[in-house]
């Protein structure tokens, strides 16, 4: 057993900032391969936020959309999931630090660094007047794959 153990702690420790897609699909390529790794999040939980559009008109339920990190990979013997949020990653030290009470420090062989990008809800007062009369108070910005189809599911709603 402590043979395991020295031979586990000689493995190179790769630290993942962020378990979103990009997060999750690092950790799974490196399951079950010769390195530790420990993916830092600051939720328990995966969200598929394409989908987000659909719980919010009703047509699926949340547990549809979100997932435990540690459920989806809970096969991967390698992997170790903390609960943090990343504030200092000291690149000369190669440690990162995490925003709990004590500063926890991470230290890492290889670097990887997927942090994502934030979710921006805009405010009302940021939004077209004028767009949101033409709506009805409906008012979509972006114009991505989730914007258009919000708009024709609203626009559907809206003609019943």
């Amino acid at each position: 057993m402590q043979a395991s153990a020295q031979t586990s702690e000689s493995l190179p420790q790769v630290i993942i900032v962020g378990g979103g897609f990009g997060g999750l699909s690092a950790a799974k390529e490196l399951a079950g391969k010769a390195v530790r790794v420990t993916l830092i999040d600051r939720t328990n939980h995966h969200l598929f936020q394409p989908l987000l559009y659909q719980v919010a008109t009703a047509g699926l339920s949340p547990a549809d959309i979100a997932q435990p990190i540690l459920h989806i990979l809970r096969d991967a013997k390698n992997i170790e999931v903390m609960l943090g949020e990343v504030d200092r990653i000291d690149c000369d030290a190669k440690q990162v630090r995490t925003t709990d009470n004590v500063g926890y420090l991470y230290d890492y062989s290889p670097e990887i660094l997927l942090t994502g990008l934030p979710i921006v809800f805009a405010q009302g007062d940021q939004l077209d007047p004028g767009a949101a009369r033409r709506s009805r108070g409906l008012c979509s910005r972006g114009g991505g794959t989730s914007d258009r189809i919000l708009s024709g599911m609203c626009r559907e709603l809206r003609s019943r």
